[in-house]
């Protein structure tokens, strides 16, 4: 789903273009070296590429319709071999750093040491910074940075006016204001309240 909508070509082919990788995110790992294996450029491709919804020009690498992981059976855009990750040794580690183990030094320079980087000092700052990276497009930063609080989300969840060189599309649609008075969750379902008798109460802002 997240692949390229790319014809004729031997490396990729016929994905759809959803969840398209923001500026930001390429812009902040530039110099990393995870950004070659997480971010794939439209550069990359090789064939005809069909323009999708708030096209960026940048796709995933790490969920993508790659020529590695074409199924043979049934329909072709619904069946990849892309394991999807449940778990990373590496979120293993970065959470354990961020709980305060004795070893979070340690941790955190596993992580960097894997992709040739060297050690920096174990803040809470860096941790994040090295779970943004490392986990990149995995479903996991949202959650993160609800984690640190109403005002950390606020700035790093709302954007206006970011699109990037290869941006197509109206931008109003690509704006995002983080809602402070829900705290980015969102709302319980009544039936489930209900179920519940009583035991649980609606997140706030609903």
């Amino acid at each position: 789903m997240q692949g390229p909508r790319v014809t004729g070509s031997t490396k990729w082919n016929r994905g759809w273009s959803f969840a398209p990788v923001s500026q930001k995110l390429v812009t902040d790992m530039t110099g990393d070296p995870r950004l070659s294996s997480t971010v794939l450029m439209e550069s990359e491709l090789n064939g005809k590429l069909a323009i999708g919804y708030q096209h960026t020009g940048y796709f995933s690498k790490k969920y993508s319709s790659d020529a590695e992981h074409w199924g043979s059976d049934g329909q072709f855009e619904h069946n990849r071999t892309c394991n999807f990750r449940v778990i990373r040794y590496s979120d293993v580690l970065l959470m354990a750093a961020e709980l305060g183990s004795g070893s979070a030094q340690n941790y955190l320079d596993k992580v960097r040491a894997r992709v040739g980087l060297a050690s920096i000092p174990v803040t809470l700052d860096n941790i994040y910074r090295e779970r943004r990276m490392e986990l990149a497009l995995e479903g996991i930063r949202y959650f993160d940075v609800l984690r640190r609080g109403v005002s950390y989300a606020s700035q790093e969840l709302t954007s206006s006016g970011v699109r990037g060189p290869n941006y197509i599309g109206d931008q109003a649609i690509f704006n995002v204001t983080f809602n402070s008075a829900t705290k980015g969750l969102l709302p319980i379902p009544q039936v489930e309240i209900d179920f519940s008798s009583g035991t649980f109460e609606q997140n706030e802002g609903y």
